[in-house]
């Protein structure tokens, strides 16, 4: 056999993967362009006790939540040193598709490709369905004899977004889209705070380092149930920025 005949195979399977992927490129891009710009501040400060107090927290925050929310709250209690290794937080939209999901993941070498078939035509035009997983480490020390705070934290956070796009009519359709949206951010902090008045007013300043980056992968249902899942990934640019955050607390008394 020459060498270009061994060569006919490949480019075979290259040439089905590049029909495979080129409309879901455009899908991807068409989603990227709809995509609303992100709130950033809406990615980091997900405290739950901020959530149910309707994010009427930046007053009362204080130790490690202060680093994300106001770093004048680093002095709200005294003489207190915290190290916390590693916060971890995972939020899922509940329902059967996480149980399928899951349920299909343990299939793993032992489902058929009609388990894959079943599980897509289920979802097939579904909207998207939301996952997000959160890790924060983070050093906090008060000194009540200076009125005097300090604090570095590390936080990782992904969010993933899983959508499923109808390219035709209802119904199961093996030109159909699986797309996740992947959101993941990187992010540094060291704040600091102090009192003055007497303990009248409390101030803090913080300083963010952060990397951001949105990525798409994704595959029409047939290839991910004749490859078994192989994703084609569409990478976007990373956004690295440096921020600064001041914050203060102002305490008064309405006694006579």
């Amino acid at each position: 056999m020459s060498r270009i005949d061994s060569l006919v195979p490949f480019i075979k399977r290259m040439g089905r993967v590049v029909c495979i992927a080129a409309p879901l490129m455009l899908a991807a891009a068409q989603l990227w362009a709809q995509t609303i710009p992100l709130d950033l501040e809406s990615l980091y400060r997900v405290e739950l006790r901020a959530l149910a107090m309707g994010n009427a927290f930046t007053p009362v925050a204080r130790g490690e939540s202060a680093l994300l929310y106001n770093p004048a709250g680093l002095v709200q209690y005294r003489d207190d040193f915290k190290f916390d290794l590693l916060s971890l937080r995972l939020d899922a939209e509940a329902g059967p598709f996480f149980r399928d999901t899951l349920a299909l993941q343990k299939l793993s070498g032992s489902g058929s490709s009609q388990d894959v078939h079943d599980y897509l035509a289920k979802y097939d035009g579904t909207p998207s369905k939301q996952v997000m997983g959160q890790g924060f480490s983070s050093i906090v020390s008060n000194n009540g004899a200076h009125n005097f705070g300090f604090g570095i934290g590390s936080l990782a956070q992904t969010r993933y977004s899983f959508t499923f796009v109808d390219q035709g009519p209802p119904g199961f359709d093996a030109n159909d889209q699986l797309l996740v949206s992947a959101i993941d951010l990187q992010m540094n902090v060291v704040s600091v705070g102090f009192q003055i008045l007497d303990g009248q007013l409390l101030v803090g300043l913080s300083y963010k380092d952060i990397a951001l980056q949105q990525q798409i992968f994704g595959a029409s249902f047939d290839f991910v149930v004749n490859s078994g899942g192989v994703l084609v990934g569409v990478g976007g640019p990373v956004y690295r920025a440096n921020a600064y955050d001041l914050g203060f607390i102002w305490r008064y008394s309405t006694a006579p």
